[in-house]
């Protein structure tokens, strides 16, 4: 059973985007309302990833944002709502009503102490998640996830500075034939300094607690990331760290993420290695190594293309074997855009990812998109 209705989670977040614009109305002069519309129309060779008997099919997403906001010396106050569809002309059990409605909030109670909170509301087709290499592509399941974290900053001297934060998720998948609830529970201790203008470093105490239908687990850890910027254009970056699970097993593992960027006026781009911990949603925590690289130029004020590759291989954590859980993952996108105008822009792009699990014939997938984008520049003052 889902978390909440789509109706019920709508109206809790018109109730709090009341209360926002409500505060706002008193100071009209920093008030601001602006918006976006994105729709995409896509055709993918093999929805489901699938070596024998590819299905195609021809899709269309729309997605609409509404951004709130107000901002004095003192405190920020942002929402954005978003309705929108995904739907399928052959395979209507890839139709989905997405939604996302989320509301952020700071307050500075002096130049030193900073406290924050955010809450959210998604709907999401679980394949689309930033860990899509844990992802089932032959099957179908629409993702509910209701988020909310907290954090406290303060700087300790001008080169020092103290942050703790709490997270707490629950999500829901519901997939043709199951329905798998996640809970996460995370603490953050975070301490940074910066030795000179070009070179910081911070280190992280984590505590998590993770409950799922399949997996139970409690994990302890620390990270230590060192950021250097070699020049105005080239910045190296690294976080090495470690974590103790505690599952139907003890074990530790070795976490890491390095690598270097370039940003110039036309030409960016980066490479990375690392090696993280995430959960999948049948329930299950992987270990995922991965090896990323992008790459960004700016031809002209209005013309832009980006490439980006993508290499991950993840094995279960806990009492899973790992000949019977590995996976390998490979995405590749090229995309080219072009700005219109402030308002208008349209992008094409080409995605071809390729799923592969041990014991299970998988194969690729093209999928291309041809995208028109809406930007509303809004109102702000007074209204």
């Amino acid at each position: 059973m889902l978390l909440l209705s789509p109706k019920e989670a709508l109206l809790n977040y018109l109730c709090l985007i009341f209360l926002a614009s409500y505060t706002a109305v008193v100071h009209a002069d920093q008030w601001y309302i602006t918006g976006n519309v994105s729709q995409n129309i896509m055709y993918d060779d093999n929805v489901f990833l699938t070596k024998d008997n590819p299905d195609g099919a021809i899709g269309y997403k729309l997605t609409p944002v509404i951004n709130l906001g107000y901002q004095t010396e003192r405190y920020n106050l942002a929402s954005n709502l978003s309705y929108g569809l995904q739907r399928y002309l052959e395979i209507k059990k890839l139709d989905y009503n997405l939604q996302k409605y989320a509301l952020m909030g700071e307050y500075n109670f002096t130049k030193r102490l900073t406290v924050g909170a955010n809450t959210d509301y998604d709907i999401s087709d679980s394949r689309q998640s930033s860990a899509s290499i844990l992802e089932d592509f032959s099957a179908t399941s629409v993702r509910e996830t209701q988020s909310a974290s907290t954090f406290i900053d303060y700087k300790l001297t001008p080169l020092d500075n103290l942050k703790t934060s709490a997270l707490y998720s629950k999500s829901s998948t519901q997939s043709e034939t199951k329905i798998t609830q996640v809970i996460n529970k995370k603490f953050d201790l975070v301490w940074g300094h910066d030795w000179t203008e070009r070179y910081s470093t911070k280190v992280t105490g984590f505590y998590s607690i993770y409950n799922a239908d399949l997996t139970d687990s409690n994990t302890i850890g620390t990270n230590f990331f060192i950021n250097y910027l070699w020049s105005e254009t080239w910045e190296v970056f690294a976080t090495t760290g470690g974590q103790v699970t505690e599952s139907a097993k003890l074990s530790a593992g070795f976490l890491f993420d390095t690598g270097v960027k370039y940003q110039s006026q036309q030409l960016s781009t980066g490479i990375s290695v690392a090696r993280s911990l995430l959960p999948s949603n049948e329930g299950k925590l992987s270990e995922v190594d991965s090896l990323d690289f992008n790459l960004q130029y700016q031809f002209t004020y209005k013309l832009a293309a980006s490439f980006s590759s993508s290499y991950k291989t993840t094995n279960s954590s806990g009492n899973e074997t790992q000949s019977s859980s590995k996976k390998e993952f490979f995405n590749l996108q090229a995309n080219i855009n072009y700005q219109i105008n402030p308002e208008w822009s349209v992008s094409a792009s080409h995605q071809y990812r390729l799923q592969q699990q041990e014991l299970i014939d998988s194969g690729g997938s093209n999928l291309f998109t041809f995208s028109l984008n809406y930007n509303w520049q809004g109102l702000q003052g007074l209204i």
